[in-house]
């Protein structure tokens, strides 16, 4: 699977890439899941030092190391995202939507997508339907909006 997805790993020696499948090992991740040629390639680009910094940073938001790690085991490639860019991230999801720390643990996925792009648009627009199903149910009686409000 490596040799077809990340050949340029078997440029590398051979104790290098030993080393490197027994560090992805080490992490939980089987060789035989499907996340695990992209775990090799993450921690192939990624330093020991930036790989706890990492770790650091989520242990900020509340994340223990075993969070930590199932949520790289789910999405490898989060260690390859900056630490400044994944900080605004987790400080918009907690902050600004009140969404629970242990819940993006689970779902890791939502941090590799792109803030102002992905995740900043779709809460101003659930936030904006929120508002209009709040002023909606104002109108209604008994389950139906009475038509007196409607335009014609």
């Amino acid at each position: 699977m490596i040799m077809r997805h990340r050949p340029f790993l078997l440029t590398q020696k051979s104790e290098t890439l030993n080393a490197l499948i027994s560090w992805v090992e080490g992490l939980g991740v089987a060789r035989t899941s499907g996340m695990f040629h992209w775990a090799v390639a993450a921690l192939h680009s990624v330093s020991e030092k930036n790989f706890k910094a990492h770790l650091e940073l989520f242990k900020g938001f509340g994340w223990s190391e075993d969070d930590f790690l199932a949520a790289f085991r789910k999405a490898p490639t989060l260690v390859g995202c900056s630490l400044k860019s994944l900080q605004r991230k987790m400080e918009f999801l907690v902050n600004e939507t009140r969404c629970a720390s242990s819940y993006l643990a689970t779902r890791p996925v939502i941090l590799l997508m792109s803030l102002e792009k992905r995740l900043i648009p779709s809460f101003t627009t659930r936030h904006a339907i929120d508002g209009w199903k709040i002023r909606t149910s104002a109108l209604e009686k008994d389950g139906k909006i009475e038509h007196k409000h409607w335009r014609r």
